[in-house]
């Protein structure tokens, strides 16, 4: 929990949740929600990029040193641990259908019809539109909805605010079904199949 509340909750990051927009931005709440947590998780990516170098410097150094090898395990941790936050930002609503910026300013991702709490594969899949960040923006100018929402049938629901630091807290007692499992895995597939694929070329 300790390395979690490093990166995801230092004061750093915490500061993204009291940036104070500039009267002149003409954007509803929602639009300026989604701009907080494409600043957060920019925020959160230079804490992971600082991190993995170290780590990828360090292997570089360590492994020749110990298997008199000159294999290139940092290629490997870097490039995974790419992948490993990519799933992580895409599960960023796994517990309770709330990461760390709906909890602060008080979102919940539910169903679109029932609004009991989403699943987590659900919650997962809304967040891979991530990356039409503008059009999402555009979007949600004429919509209180996010095309991921629209597409897997989830919305946000407005609910009390909670300390961002309750998600620790819940994690500790989660339970990992099988569902959460999948909803972690799936987009952790991708990196599967590129590292297979980058360590047969690399012994060719």
């Amino acid at each position: 929990m300790y390395i979690l509340r490093l990166l995801f909750l230092n004061r750093l990051v915490r500061w993204t949740l009291r940036i104070q927009f500039p009267s002149e931005i003409k954007a509803n709440e929602r639009s300026l929600l989604l701009i907080r947590e494409v600043i957060y998780f920019q925020v959160v990516s230079l804490t992971l990029y600082f991190l993995f170098m170290v780590i990828s410097t360090l292997a570089e150094f360590l492994v020749p040193l110990i298997t008199n090898s000159e294999y290139e395990v940092s290629f490997w941790i870097f490039n995974g641990m790419f992948f490993i936050h990519g799933a992580i930002t895409l599960n960023k609503d796994l517990v309770n259908g709330q990461g760390i910026v709906n909890r602060h300013f008080g979102y919940r991702v539910v169903d679109a019809k029932t609004e009991i709490t989403s699943t987590p594969i659900k919650c997962m899949l809304r967040n891979l539109t991530a990356i039409l960040f503008p059009f999402e923006f555009i979007f949600l100018q004429w919509s209180d909805k996010r095309l991921g929402d629209l597409l897997f049938g989830t919305k946000l629901l407005k609910v009390t605010p909670t300390p961002p630091e309750t998600i620790l807290t819940e994690l500790k007692n989660y339970k990992w079904d099988m569902i959460t499992l999948i909803a972690i895995m799936i987009p952790l597939l991708p990196s599967i199949v590129f590292l297979t694929w980058m360590t047969i070329l690399n012994y060719q």
